[in-house]
């Protein structure tokens, strides 16, 4: 795996962590509108907030991946690997 793919994986995790994260965000304010839990200064308002921005990160984290690594990760880290490995297969004996 290349650099790039890697880091194409670190953030799908991440996205999949942040979808979670915006289910409990959406759960606990349910739980405080149907009174079931209570928090000092806090309306349920704040909790469906969170859930929406970590819904919007994960999603685009998730399904964006590729895209975001291919505008981060330069192509010239991913050719660096390829060519450390193709030294060792040369013809030449002077090498």
């Amino acid at each position: 795996m290349t650099p790039r793919m890697y880091f194409a994986l670190v953030m799908r995790g991440i996205g999949v962590w942040k979808l979670t994260y915006a289910l409990e965000a959406f759960t606990t304010a349910w739980n405080v509108y149907e009174k079931l839990d209570t928090t000092p200064y806090m309306r349920p308002g704040v909790f469906v907030a969170h859930g929406l921005v970590s819904f919007l990160i994960g999603f685009v984290l998730l399904f964006g991946a590729t895209a975001i690594s291919a505008l981060v990760v330069p192509a010239s880290v991913d050719n660096r690997g390829a060519s450390a490995d193709n030294r060792g297969a040369s013809a030449s004996p002077n090498v």
